[in-house]
């Protein structure tokens, strides 16, 4: 026999309580809200199961105290459940009982949390019956704790002890492999540490993983302004290679920079790296992506990650070049904002003004070519101007 309680702490709830009853415990409308409050809990005992059909279940907002109970392998199923509670540094919480527990040292502050009961795919492959979006106000830096639990009957044919945790961060349209740290299969309990930030989570088989792998991509500027790239896969089926691409914040197209051979079809994890020493002297900010490219010729695009380089401070002109110089030189120089005035003009020995080359020049960097094939052999001075600060640059001109 299968046992539904549903319990409530206000008589003025009862009408709640009688309208869930009423829908039925296995015929829910399609659609619909059911928005349990002030208290209210819902037990499913004996194995008993809530089939949804795509309604909707509000556990309450900041502040509510509505909790669900699944015992006995009692279990909701085919729709949704969700609870915004506040986050004060958790320990092993479990808002409104929802079958997840969540630990961090940070406080995440309101967190809407959502349980779905559609399994994932991609590429032929697929998760466990159950997801949840974990959505905190805070979502950075929060080196959590995700504790993840599952009914038997959600396990959709895979093996437990192949279990391991993937993320999206575009609501289930790609997916990274985030390993395991913890399985119990005996209480259908998995965990994974050193969390970083929330968003959708599952459970899949390491086996048969979601079709994307990558779970780091990161982008760093160097010491000298280079740009450096590192990236690692958990897994890789008939991967080729990455071709590593960029774009200038003010560009429209890609370029491609280099690439980097692919393991083909390996379960073990793979880093890499990708240095960019020649990056867009005048590009405040760059983007990067990964092209992935099977043994069949197959393409995938990674999402992009973005640097944003230091701001200008100091007024700067570097070396023209090339140096000696017949016809036409590239000319790098920098202006600190709110400086009026910025010039940059060539003189020759005797001081005299021979060339300007750049009148109120803007804020930022700037890449200018310079070109001298009107003047005669010689050497020149290049003189930056902002204000009352000067930059000087020698160069020669050669025919």
């Amino acid at each position: 026999m299968m046992n539904v309680l549903l319990r409530t702490r206000h008589s003025f709830f009862l009408f709640a309580v009688l309208l869930v009853w009423s829908i039925g415990l296995s015929d829910a409308a399609l659609g619909q809200t059911i928005t349990v409050e002030n208290g209210g809990e819902i037990e499913m005992r004996n194995g008993g199961v809530w089939d949804l059909e795509g309604t909707r279940v509000d556990l309450g907002g900041v502040g509510a105290t509505v909790s669900i109970d699944e015992t006995g392998g009692g279990r909701f199923d085919d729709g949704q459940l969700e609870a915004t509670r506040t986050l004060t540094t958790p320990s092993q919480a479990n808002p409104a009982g929802l079958g997840l527990e969540i630990s961090s040292g940070e406080d995440l502050g309101e967190t809407t949390i959502t349980r779905d009961h559609t399994v994932q795919t991609g590429d032929g492959n697929s998760s466990i019956s159950r997801y949840f979006d974990i959505a905190p106000t805070n979502n950075s830096n929060l080196h959590a704790t995700l504790t993840f639990t599952y009914a038997d009957a959600e396990l959709n044919g895979l093996s437990e002890n192949e279990l391991v945790f993937f993320r999206s961060t575009d609501g289930g349209t790609t997916w990274s492999g985030k390993g395991m740290d913890g399985r119990d299969a005996s209480t259908n309990r998995a965990t994974l540490n050193g969390i970083d930030a929330f968003s959708r989570w599952t459970l899949a088989s390491k086996e048969q993983p979601l079709p994307v792998e990558l779970v780091e991509f990161n982008a760093q500027t160097g010491d000298s302004d280079e740009v450096r790239l590192t990236w690692k896969t958990v897994s890789e089926e008939n991967n080729a290679e990455f071709r590593i691409q960029r774009r200038p914040s003010d560009a429209e197209d890609w370029t491609t920079l280099g690439q980097r051979d692919g393991a083909g079809t390996t379960t073990v994890a793979q880093s890499y790296r990708f240095e960019d020493a020649d990056v867009p002297y005048a590009a405040d900010s760059l983007h990067y992506r990964l092209k992935q490219i099977d043994l069949d010729g197959t393409t995938h695009l990674s999402d992009p990650v973005t640097v944003v380089r230091n701001a200008v401070t100091n007024l700067t002109l570097h070396p023209p070049h090339p140096n000696p110089v017949s016809n036409r030189a590239t000319v790098r120089y920098a202006v600190p904002p709110e400086t009026d005035e910025a010039t940059l003009r060539v003189y020759d020995v005797l001081g005299r003004v021979v060339q300007t080359a750049a009148t109120n020049g803007r804020e930022g960097r700037q890449e200018i070519q310079l070109d001298v094939a009107d003047l005669a052999s010689g050497v020149y001075v290049l003189r930056l101007r902002a204000g009352d600060s000067a930059k000087t640059e020698r160069f020669s001109v050669v025919k």
